[in-house]
């Protein structure tokens, strides 16, 4: 159970189940409320409802009862990367401010019309740059790669997500040719 030391409120209580790490579950249990608590003190945020990430079941709710707008998100994500003390300017190799703004007001026009194509529909995501983006070279986090000709239509999952009415934020970078799991790429 996590707890707010401030207020004492909680803010949820989650079991942990990971049957092949019995002693990992038992430890994180354990420890859970103090680990959220330092996250919240730590952070300053008063409660874990404003902590920066949410999932997207949480977001597709607060789209779908008004709580936010998808134009909003949007902002906040593109002032996220922006940020001069986040790794935005790092993670990102190319950021679509203007169709994503664009998407969003649409989005939200749609959705006041009672037209949502699905749950995620508009939710900003990133595209790692290893999914091809019709119009767009993937360079697949490899300086090889930068004068390959552009794809010349989306990945079948990119196609799916725009057709399910996601908001693509921008691309981001990646280990090369995703041959390892550091995230480190020495060429960007």
């Amino acid at each position: 159970m996590c707890v707010n030391k401030r207020t004492n409120d909680t803010h949820f209580n989650r079991k942990i189940d990971l049957p092949q790490f019995p002693e990992a579950a038992r430890w994180l249990q354990k420890f859970q409320g103090t680990i959220c608590n330092r996250i919240l003190s730590d952070r300053n945020y008063s409660t874990l409802n404003d902590l920066p990430m949410k999932t997207l079941p949480e977001l597709s709710r607060q789209l779908g009862n008004g709580e936010t707008t998808s134009e909003k998100l949007v902002r906040a994500c593109l002032e996220k990367i922006a940020d001069p003390a986040g790794e935005g300017e790092r993670a990102f190799i190319r950021v679509y401010a203007g169709p994503a703004l664009a998407a969003a007001r649409a989005s939200d026009a749609a959705r006041v019309a009672g037209q949502v194509p699905s749950p995620l529909a508009g939710i900003p995501i990133s595209i790692k740059d290893l999914f091809d983006i019709g119009g767009e070279v993937t360079r697949a986090g490899s300086i090889v790669l930068a004068d390959a000709a552009p794809a010349s239509v989306d990945a079948p999952a990119i196609a799916r997500l725009k057709a399910a009415g996601v908001i693509l934020i921008g691309r981001t970078n990646m280990t090369e040719f995703a041959y390892g799991a550091n995230g480190m790429n020495q060429h960007y």
